[in-house]
């Protein structure tokens, strides 16, 4: 287990004084390209003893580079999903001090934790955590991993999701231009290429981005033979910067608007500039 030998691994958690926690159960699968942790914590009891003698409250952390950036929790039977609140990089969990024991993961609990709260040592924490997941039928286990799952998988593969996560390559390779770092520029040009939406790619404006892509990708193959002229290659890139945030600008609209091209128009587009610039696959 990854926080028995190091307990930044761990959450931080804050429960009411004199609220106790029974254990914590830890489960951890691959979604996507992230990493989900989820956390059960159980209680004595839900609302009242006689209600209910247990209570099961679900925490689930979405990680991607070691790093926690979506959470999602179950407050009360209702299913949420945001970003978290972190502390030195590691995400926090609030339990409510009502007696529903329903979890908390938004800024707002800051403030309230400042009142009648304590925060659990990461020693006693890492005794509390074992490894599994609770009984079916007391937490209702599978909705809230379905939940996670297809909120993760939305979201990666939205419209939406796919133009921001190429406006944030666009973003880096324009920065490359400014160190003229040709490598640099061509990964992350490729990369916001990859990961366009379809409706982008078939764009007036995605056919010029592939054709950057491809010229790019030639000055990346070539660029350490002699007959390479560097300077040369930046005299005709000036004002790549501004046309990479022309691309920002239209990332999005043009994403969601009618394509004027065909995936054949682009296939054929494709092979006719890799044959100019002589690059073979």
């Amino acid at each position: 287990m990854l926080w028995k030998n190091n307990k930044s691994d761990l959450p931080v958690v804050y429960v009411p004084r004199g609220r106790s926690i029974q254990e914590i159960l830890v489960y951890s699968e691959k979604v996507g390209d992230y990493e989900v942790r989820y956390y059960w914590f159980r209680f004595p009891y839900d609302w009242f003893k006689w209600l209910k003698p247990y209570d099961w409250e679900p925490v689930a952390f979405a990680y991607k580079n070691g790093m926690a950036t979506k959470v999602f929790w179950r407050p009360h039977y209702m299913l949420k999903y945001g970003r978290p609140v972190r502390h030195l990089g590691r995400p926090v969990i609030y339990i409510s001090r009502l007696r529903g024991n329903a979890p908390r993961v938004t800024l707002f609990w800051v403030t309230i934790s400042l009142f009648g709260y304590k925060r659990i040592p990461d020693d006693r924490l890492a005794k509390l955590i074992k490894e599994g997941l609770p009984p079916e039928e007391e937490a209702n286990v599978e909705s809230f991993m379905k939940f996670v799952r297809e909120r993760i998988n939305s979201c990666g593969n939205s419209t939406t999701g796919r133009a921001l996560r190429v406006l944030v390559e666009l973003l880096k390779a324009c920065k490359a231009y400014w160190r003229r770092d040709i490598e640099s520029m061509f990964r992350h040009v490729a990369t916001a290429f990859l990961t366009a939406p379809r409706r982008y790619k078939l764009s007036d404006a995605g056919h010029s981005l592939l054709y950057t892509t491809i010229v790019l990708w030639a000055a990346h193959k070539y660029g350490n033979e002699k007959s390479f002229k560097r300077e040369r290659f930046f005299a005709d890139f000036d004002g790549f910067d501004r046309e990479l945030l022309l691309h920002v600008l239209l990332i999005i609209p043009l994403s969601l608007a009618k394509p004027p091209r065909s995936e054949n128009d682009l296939k054929k587009a494709a092979a006719h500039h890799m044959r100019a610039f002589g690059i073979n696959t």
